[in-house]
């Protein structure tokens, strides 16, 4: 095949081939070690997840980031990290430039039994209105304890809050001497909530709540005038909260 060549050549082509062989090869073998590496790491994927609030009179919902560990190696979480901005376009760009400075920041606290994800787990880790503003937060981060962090997806909680601020619709009050009671009427997004705490004065640890839902605006009507009609003025004889 190759009578017309000489020794040189025919060496030198089968040098040139062996050498585009050995790169090849030499790259695949990176290639391999590479992703190898990658998926044998620690790696979180996280997203914003909001509940409807409980018998606890919140404002607003409450926002659970659910983190998943999707490396193969196990992770030690630290904190999450809530990056806060005002209003309006001059209150973005302040707030990058304070970002950068590692100002306009809460580190917010995630609890020991939650700070450990194995591979293929799962953990949630709560953020209550009582603690934080959520209004302000734009950016929402999960910190290990080796200082990586991770984006949430879709962690514009203050944009995403304003579609589903809680919009008051009625309310009624009552503190005597033994008995005590307010309830709130509202809107939340598309769903309607009345709220009811009642309790006994004097009595340690007797405040009670209930967190009532409904799907029109007119069951919610309903349900209110039985209240103020019908069981709030039986607990104030003494018959207790029958009919919730």
């Amino acid at each position: 095949m190759f009578s017309f060549l000489g020794n040189t050549e025919v060496l030198a082509i089968i040098g040139a081939i062996s050498g585009v062989l050995g790169t090849l090869l030499g790259c695949g073998n990176f290639y391999l070690r590479f992703s190898q590496q990658r998926k044998d790491r620690a790696k979180l994927r996280c997203r914003l997840v909001f509940q409807e609030p409980k018998n606890s009179g919140i404002a607003l919902r409450v926002v659970n980031v659910e983190i998943r560990s999707i490396g193969c190696r196990p992770i030690n979480l630290d904190y999450l990290e809530l990056c806060h901005s005002k209003e309006g376009l001059i209150g973005n760009v302040q707030a990058r430039w304070h970002w950068l400075r590692g100002e306009w920041k809460t580190n917010y606290p995630i609890s020991p039994e939650k700070k450990r994800l194995t591979e293929n787990s799962k953990t949630v880790c709560i953020i209550s209105s009582e603690r934080v503003d959520l209004s302000t937060v734009k950016r929402i981060f999960v910190v290990d304890e080796v200082g990586n962090r991770w984006k949430v997806a879709t962690s514009n909680v203050s944009g995403l809050l304003s579609k589903d601020q809680k919009t008051k619709i009625n309310s009624l009050s009552y503190s005597g001497r033994h008995l005590e009671y307010d309830v709130d009427a509202y809107s939340l997004g598309k769903c309607f909530f009345i709220n009811i705490r009642w309790k006994h004065d004097g009595v340690p640890k007797s405040t009670k709540s209930k967190l009532l839902k409904f799907r029109s605006a007119k069951d919610l009507d309903q349900k209110f005038r039985e209240l103020e009609t019908s069981i709030l003025p039986r607990y104030l004889n003494g018959e207790g909260m029958n009919g919730l």
